[in-house]
């Protein structure tokens, strides 16, 4: 069912850029700011609420980054059909780009969850 509404989303978001930028762009920006905004108003006032808000934001964050990873897999495969030497190298620099991004946030999991334990124990 996610990989479902991930697909939606990503042909949601691809026809609302080529409709209305502008209001894709305000959208993000305003889930974006607004999430960033509750992440910090909630750290100052409570910590282990902010882990379990932390850990909520990392997993959609992932979601987030597979809709965009079928945008950019798609512009990346219609360049290489269109022309192999631009389009080729440009797919795997989004498929290189998309890992990276998404090993990172994995690792901010697993470095969220291993300060977790250690709190625990001590």
């Amino acid at each position: 069912m996610s990989l479902f509404l991930a697909v939606v989303a990503g042909l949601w978001e691809e026809s609302l850029l080529n409709n209305d930028p502008l209001l894709l762009f305000a959208i993000q920006g305003v889930l974006t700011v607004g999430t960033l905004i509750v992440l910090f108003v909630v750290a100052i006032f409570r910590k282990s609420t902010a882990r379990k808000l932390l850990r909520l934001v990392l997993r959609a964050l992932i979601w987030v980054m597979a809709v965009l990873a079928g945008s950019l897999f798609s512009y990346g495969y219609s360049l290489a059909i269109a022309d192999l030497l631009i389009g080729f190298p440009l797919l795997v620099a989004y498929v290189f780009l998309v890992i990276v991004i998404i090993r990172w946030i994995r690792s901010i999991q697993r470095d969220l969850e291993l300060k977790e334990r250690s709190m625990f124990r001590a």
